[in-house]
């Protein structure tokens, strides 16, 4: 049995997950949402990944040279809001 978190963003099982979706983005950058989408687009691209693939966590802290700490505690702040 699994235990569901349901925040205003998604289902997130554990309160963990592997990957970033364009709301994340939108948010934690307070862009658009088509600025979002284009993101993960120039992520794929970079990493060679089909459209049907999903971005993880550490692709998006590459790509943009952030600290993963720094994308981490904002995921997990907004998973428990």
């Amino acid at each position: 049995m699994h235990n569901y978190v349901l925040t205003r963003y998604s289902i997130v099982a554990n309160r963990r997950r592997a990957v970033v979706y364009a709301q994340d983005i939108m948010t934690m950058t307070g862009r658009s949402r088509s600025y979002a989408y284009k993101v993960l687009r120039e992520i794929k691209v970079y990493y060679n990944k089909p459209k049907s693939h999903l971005v993880t966590i550490e692709e998006y802290v590459g790509f943009h040279g952030i600290p993963a700490q720094k994308v981490l505690e904002y995921l997990y702040e907004v998973i428990a809001d």
